[in-house]
């Protein structure tokens, strides 16, 4: 299978702690002026785009964690893609203590489109990414807004290159990230639907 230009590719990034499936959703747009790309170029360039992600993200994420798989989905074909182990991720490095599974430090990525940003829920933090009064601490604080400032760039270099964005499937609508921001307090990750995390 080929990936067209102006596809929508979403990408479900999945993690277990303590038994327990934790998944960011990812929706890619395919650059419009690109070439038919095969399925595996594009999912090649987009896993390693998320591994550089969480690469930096694990460091501040709990050794109870583990990086379970991603899977591929092409929404505008609507046709699987395939279900991918992480190239080199397996786990999170802090031994300290995990904070309870609902909280999850907030990543935010608004868009020119009111009411429609992206939300990113980091889980699997430790007890040491807060001070006493609830809030990140400025140091996790900092490297969250590095890594949030990356995530809102394009993947890929030249003609192979995906840029991220929010999917309306109700209106066929996709809307590129703006910016990025991190919340500074930790929120609370809901359960949801395996394929339409957020």
């Amino acid at each position: 299978m080929t990936v067209q230009p102006t596809d929508i590719i979403r990408a479900s990034a999945k993690m277990v702690i303590l038994g327990q499936l934790q998944e960011n959703v990812y929706h890619y747009r395919y650059s419009p002026t690109g070439f038919a790309m095969d399925d595996s170029e594009a999912i090649s360039t987009l896993l390693n785009g998320l591994e550089g992600f969480y690469g930096e993200i694990s460091d501040l994420q709990s050794e109870d964690l583990a990086y379970a798989s991603v899977d591929f989905f092409n929404v505008s074909q609507e046709s699987p893609m395939g279900e991918y182990p992480w190239p080199t991720l397996e786990a999170g490095a802090l031994t300290d203590f995990v904070l309870a599974l609902q909280l999850a430090a907030v990543l935010r990525f608004p868009t020119s489109v009111t009411r429609t940003q992206g939300r990113k829920f980091i889980g699997g933090m430790c007890e040491s990414a807060v001070d006493s009064y609830g809030y990140i601490e400025t140091v996790v604080l900092a490297s969250l807004g590095l890594i949030a400032a990356t995530m809102w760039e394009s993947i890929g270099t030249g003609s192979n290159v995906y840029a991220p964005g929010v999917y309306n499937y109700t209106l066929d609508r996709f809307t590129r990230y703006g910016s990025a921001t991190v919340n500074t307090i930790m929120g609370t990750q809901r359960r949801r639907q395996i394929g339409r995390g957020a």
